[in-house]
C-alpha cells in the first residue's frame, strides 16, 4: 500500500504524455495525465498535439513509436518504411517538439523496433545532446524461437 501511495503522490504532481501508435483500431492516440493539462485522450497526430503544449511543461514522455516495418495493417494504417530518410523526416520534428515541451529535469522513454533504434538514437543525440543519454532498456521475450546458430530476434 505504501508503494501505491508513493507512486500516486509522484504522479499527482507531474504532467505525463503517453503516445501510442499501435492500437486495436490501428490508429494513434495520445494520453495526457497531469495537473497543468487536463487528463485526456486524443486520437490525432502527436506532432499536432505537441504543438499546442507549452514549453517545458511535461515531466515524462513515453512513446511507443512507429516501428519502421513497412507493413500495412488493415485499410487505414501503414507503418513507416525502414529507410533512414523516411525515419528522419518523420521523427526529427517530433523529437524536437518532445525536447521543447519536456522540462529540464524531465525524462523521455521511446519504445521502438531494432530496425530503427540506431537512427532514432542519432536524432536523440542531435536534439538532446549525447551526454544526456542514460541507458537503453531491452526487454527480451522468452518466447523467441530457439535457434542453434543465432540469438532469438524477439525483443523491444
Amino acid at each position: 500500500m505504501r508503494n501505491e501511495n508513493t507512486l500516486f503522490s509522484f504522479l499527482q504532481n507531474r504532467v505525463i504524455l503517453v503516445m501510442i501508435h499501435w492500437t486495436v483500431a490501428h490508429r494513434p492516440f495520445v494520453i495526457i495525465l497531469g495537473v497543468n493539462l487536463k487528463n485526456s485522450i486524443h486520437n490525432c497526430d502527436n506532432l499536432q498535439l505537441m504543438n499546442q503544449i507549452k514549453d517545458q511543461s511535461v515531466d515524462l514522455i513515453y512513446s511507443d513509436i512507429l516501428y519502421g516495418t513497412g507493413r500495412t495493417l488493415g485499410n487505414e494504417y501503414k507503418d513507416l518504411k525502414p529507410i533512414k530518410s523516411i525515419i528522419d523526416k518523420h521523427y526529427q520534428p517530433r523529437i524536437a517538439e518532445m525536447h521543447r515541451i519536456l522540462k529540464d529535469n524531465g525524462q523521455i522513454y521511446l519504445q521502438m523496433d531494432y530496425r530503427i533504434v540506431h537512427w532514432i538514437r542519432l536524432i536523440l543525440d542531435d536534439v538532446f545532446g549525447y551526454d544526456n543519454f542514460r541507458n537503453e532498456i531491452i526487454w527480451n521475450y522468452n518466447s523467441a524461437p530457439r535457434k542453434k546458430n543465432c540469438f532469438g530476434s524477439r525483443h523491444d
